[in-house]
């Protein structure tokens, strides 16, 4: 759409003209994201991963101040926060605000100080946007194709395959989507375990070092022992986390588990999977942050959420 390109050339044009901070979501599409803008922008003033929260509350904020370093341009990558949270980020920081997203969000900013391009804001059946960073690259038209590809793994797992992004980025940069999908998997997965450990500052220090154009990121990522390192406390814990037995209340399993990870979405999922005909409900204690979660999930046609 004409305002979308204009939305892209004017964002493009700022990341190159300005200092710029980049916030940046705490997973695998955020980290390529941040990465991916950094190599086009003219000057980077840091790199800010969120502390696992969608409220800008005074925490955040004073955060984001004590990180502009001179900044005179915020990038929000991959942060799925609505628009009055965006309006107020202008409005705090007195800086303008360039976002690019791929996830459903029905609010837009209302500001002129905030360019918003989110081609997939209002859904997208045909997955043509299946990463934000996959959006960066194409605004600014220089990336690393095996990162682009490593975000949409990130976001759509096994179905990724069958993406013709991902299968177009895959042989951008020598690899087959099917052949050589299960070591770009083994590469998120290092990713992820900083992530599900809370590391910001790990998952920071990747962007900046993911930046350059060149860098070959599964090999970075393997070749990582810090993370090879979390990444087995990871699976250790979630193992035995995995094999807890729940309670059944009404055709409900109830797991209560706790853990040093933020584990709970994928325990939900994995319980799911393998109880396809109830209703999953955990509750989980992430003890790091003394944070609490509830995830339901079912495989169920149907289910009556209502009564819950």
């Amino acid at each position: 759409m004409d305002e979308e390109q204009q939305t892209a050339r004017k964002i493009h044009r700022l990341i190159r003209e300005r200092r710029v901070l980049i916030i940046h979501h705490w997973d695998m599409d955020g980290v390529a994201s941040a990465a991916t803008l950094a190599a086009s922008a003219a000057d980077v003033a840091g790199f800010y991963v969120p502390p696992y929260t969608f409220r800008l509350d005074g925490e955040v904020l004073d955060e984001i101040a004590r990180r502009l370093n001179k900044a005179q341009l915020i990038a929000v990558l991959d942060y799925n926060i609505p628009g009055g949270s965006l309006d107020l980020l202008a409005r705090k920081s007195g800086l303008p605000i360039a976002v690019t997203d791929h996830h459903y969000q029905h609010e837009k900013p209302r500001t002129p100080f905030v360019l918003y391009l989110n081609p997939a804001s209002q859904g997208d059946p045909a997955q043509l946007w299946p990463s934000a960073a996959h959006v960066v690259a194409s605004i600014t038209g220089i990336y690393n194709p095996a990162l682009i590809a490593l975000s949409i793994v990130g976001d759509l797992g096994d179905a990724a395959r069958a993406n013709r992004v991902f299968q177009k980025y895959m042989l951008e940069a020598g690899l087959h989507h099917l052949h050589d999908y299960q070591i770009m998997t083994e590469c998120v997965k290092q990713v992820m375990a900083a992530d599900i450990l809370g590391r910001r500052d790990i998952l920071q220090d990747l962007a900046a070092r993911l930046a350059d154009p060149m860098e070959d990121p599964c090999r970075m990522l393997l070749m990582e022992g810090l993370l090879t390192t979390l990444r087995v406390r990871v699976e250790q814990e979630f193992e035995k986390l995995v094999q807890t037995p729940p309670e059944e209340v009404d055709g409900i399993l109830l797991y209560k588990l706790q853990g040093e990870g933020r584990h709970v979405s994928q325990l939900a999922r994995t319980h799911a999977a393998r109880n396809p005909d109830k209703i999953i409900l955990v509750a989980y204690h992430w003890k790091p942050l003394d944070r609490g979660y509830l995830y339901i999930r079912t495989m169920k046609d149907n289910p009556p959420l209502t009564s819950l």
